[in-house]
């Protein structure tokens, strides 16, 4: 795949339509190799259309590689689009990692974030299953934001982290709560 990596990632560099770059990164992201993936996260650093980089986080999510993940944690921290972060933690939730868990943390500690971006946030910091990030989690569950997008986000993420703990304050919410999220 060689000859045919380099013209599709200059395509997904420098073709003049939108679709075609999508259909570029879509192309080689599929393939999974690291040299691609690598590729592509330099592409989206240069992308300046929402749409190309919305889909380049999708299919980030869908890769499954070291490679995917060090390029998602990259675009996680560069990204200022609300319209791309959503797609981009979303994108996140599908991984169990470390790097993954550091880069949503950081993201979360930064104030003012969308409300759906943070959904999907909490929703894969809950999946790395990890119990430093209860507490986080247990108080966005309290949360009273803007049609309880943060409070959906840390339900899903106390559900997905699977700890006796989680489940009481899931429990604790269900019982006392009259607006079931």
């Amino acid at each position: 795949m060689g000859d045919l990596l380099v013209e599709l990632l200059r395509m997904a560099r420098e073709c003049p339509y939108v679709v075609g770059r999508i259909h570029a990164v879509e192309t080689v992201l599929g393939a999974g190799k690291p040299g691609g993936v690598a590729g592509i996260a330099k592409a989206y650093a240069e992308e300046t259309h929402w749409g190309v980089r919305i889909a380049t986080a999708r299919a980030l999510g869908k890769v499954g590689t070291d490679a995917a993940i060090e390029a998602l944690v990259q675009c996680l921290s560069r990204e200022a689009d609300p319209r791309v972060q959503q797609h981009l933690t979303m994108a996140c939730g599908h991984y169990r990692d470390p790097r993954i868990a550091d880069a949503l943390r950081d993201w979360l500690d930064t104030p003012e974030r969308p409300y759906v971006a943070q959904l999907h946030a909490l929703g894969a910091l809950g999946n790395q299953r990890g119990s430093a990030d209860f507490e986080r989690l247990a108080a966005a569950a309290k949360s009273s934001g803007w049609w309880g997008w943060v409070r959906r986000g840390a339900l899903a993420g106390l559900g997905k982290s699977r700890t006796r703990a989680a489940f009481d304050v899931l429990l604790q919410h269900v019982t006392e709560s009259d607006d079931l999220v």
